[in-house]
């Protein structure tokens, strides 16, 4: 019952890739139904590639099999859909044992990262149009303080000087504007992460479930 209470997707597979458990979550993530899927070859059904070359993205389930402990999925990782849909995903994997501490497969945790990559994508637009802007005052500040560096200017034009000198201060005052305008987006778009410790965590709580569903 918690299992189908998560929101996100878990999935079980045994050391032959055949899957042997799947929740609601991982349904609707995928497509699959739970029926449709139990007992078959795990990539028959789910399919993680790699947003950048779409080749397959399985590494990560490997070692925690391999290794006995858990791995996090890679960055930028899609999961294929039943109907063809490319979502982005992000999660661990880790060994499911027996009694005995031997690895008789591993258990997958899925979780739709749409939300973070277009939070992440908005970030990087605010982050390019505030640098493009910042160019405009920082070549007025160039240009300014290169007066300073010609003795005749500053001996024959104090006009100019004085002028240059307020360029100078109407120019930062825009950069700090933007800069600060800036920040504010990034910590507005900044994404809540589960840290490290609190996923395996997860993972431990869901471990001692699929004993107990399997036993």
């Amino acid at each position: 019952l918690l299992l189908e209470s998560i929101g996100d997707g878990v999935f079980a597979i045994d050391r032959s890739w055949n899957i042997t458990l799947w929740n609601k979550a991982a349904e609707r993530l995928t497509g699959w139904k739970r029926d449709e899927v139990l007992g078959k070859p795990f990539r028959d059904i789910v399919k993680f590639i790699r947003a950048k070359d779409k080749t397959e993205n399985i590494v990560f389930i490997e070692e925690a099999m391999l290794y006995g402990e858990p791995k996090m999925m890679e960055e930028n990782t899609l999961l294929v859909a039943r109907d063809g849909k490319e979502i982005p995903v992000s999660d661990s994997a880790a060994p499911l044992a027996d009694e005995r501490g031997g690895v008789i497969g591993a258990i997958i945790v899925l979780r739709d990262a749409s939300r973070e990559v277009a939070e992440q994508k908005i970030r990087e637009e605010i982050l390019f149009r505030t640098i493009h802007d910042l160019r405009s005052p920082a070549t007025v500040i160039k240009l300014a303080a290169e007066n300073y560096n010609d003795p005749e200017i500053l001996a024959k034009h104090p006009e100019q000087l004085k002028e240059s000198i307020e360029l100078i201060g109407q120019a930062n005052t825009r950069m700090l504007a933007l800069i600060n305008d800036l920040l504010k987006n990034i910590r507005e778009n900044q994404p809540v992460s589960l840290p490290t410790d609190e996923v395996v965590n997860l993972v431990a709580i869901l471990q001692g479930l699929i004993g107990e569903a399997q036993a």
